[in-house]
């Protein structure tokens, strides 16, 4: 069996203007994904940034360059 499971979360499924409401369907998607995984015994291992930034942000920020992401980010994690 597979002891543990490696999988991005998507910050645009999440919240996909990268700040502001959150999408349900992307919330529950990841729920799902996480409780199917340990009805297996499957360990979710999370990664919460890998190569997705929210477009809006990019635009205003300039990816990671401006420390003011980190307000953004931190509200994503608390998402999470």
């Amino acid at each position: 069996g597979l002891e543990a499971f490696r999988f991005s979360i998507s910050w645009t499924r999440l919240i996909p203007n990268g700040r502001g409401l959150i999408n349900p369907k992307g919330l529950h998607f990841y729920k799902d994904l996480i409780k199917e995984l340990r009805s297996h015994g499957t360990e979710p291992h999370v990664t919460l940034q890998h190569y997705d930034f929210p477009q809006a942000l990019e635009d205003e920020y300039g990816e990671w360059i401006n420390c003011k992401i980190i307000e953004d980010f931190t509200a994503f994690a608390d998402v999470c």
